[in-house]
């Protein structure tokens, strides 16, 4: 369940905030964030927004690991992205709309970081650079969506697989071995194919050695060949 917790006395020069996103803020501006933040934890597979909810507080992801994706009907899912610690997973609508267009579910247990969104939009229009700043970072999500999505497009089964295991290895867990943090259906969603061909897939990597498959731990045994396979794939 969720567990909130006001953070009435943070250290505002040592704040990750500041450190992440508000360096163009002054002292006391820094403090009234300081003093109305919020940090709220959540268990795997819980959400943490649903699409058409209202903006109303800007998260950024502390802890843990989540999905950016839409529910379609029945079953069916579209994963958009996964975001790590440190990534903002309002943005990528924060001016677009009044409403989410995404749900943003947890894949690990995650603790997220939310201010009030009247207060970041008050700064954005008072201060040219914190504006600025936030749209540089709302460009560049942009952008890491649009671009992981034109790849996985023009890939086929097998380049698709090694580029989503790869994600995970370099940029999530930055290592070799990690625990899947999805189930096959979710990287089937997240790659467009069926669960099964990803089943077969992951089958045919570890035939070849190019992935070691223990329950859920994943080991990567050869990356050269699996970047090969997710550029040309």
């Amino acid at each position: 369940m969720e567990k909130e917790v006001l953070t009435l006395n943070c250290q505002c020069e040592n704040c990750q905030l500041r450190a992440l996103f508000f360096a163009h803020l002054q002292q006391d501006e820094m403090l009234d964030i300081c003093n109305i933040r919020k940090e709220k934890s959540f268990e795997s597979n819980e959400d943490i927004v649903r699409r058409g909810d209202k903006f109303r507080e800007f998260f950024y992801l502390k802890e843990g690991l989540v999905k950016l994706h839409i529910v379609k009907s029945g079953s069916e899912d579209q994963i958009i992205t996964i975001a790590k610690p440190l990534d903002f997973i309002s943005i990528l609508s924060i001016f677009s709309s009044d409403h989410y267009q995404y749900t943003v579910t947890a894949l690990l247990p995650s603790v997220v970081c939310n201010v009030d969104m009247s207060l970041i939009k008050s700064f954005a229009t008072k201060n040219a650079a914190f504006g600025f700043d936030l749209m540089t970072r709302l460009s560049k999500s942009t952008d890491i969506v649009l671009l992981e999505t034109m790849d996985l497009k023009r890939l086929q089964l097998k380049g698709k697989l090694a580029y989503i295991l790869l994600k995970f290895a370099n940029h999530i867990f930055k290592s070799e071995r990690f625990d899947l943090p999805v189930t096959r259906k979710e990287i089937a969603e997240y790659a467009g194919v069926s669960t099964e061909n990803i089943i077969r897939a992951l089958a045919e990597f570890r035939k070849d050695q190019l992935i070691r498959i223990s329950g859920k731990e994943i080991e990567i045994l050869n990356k050269n060949r699996l970047t090969q396979i997710s550029k040309f794939g």
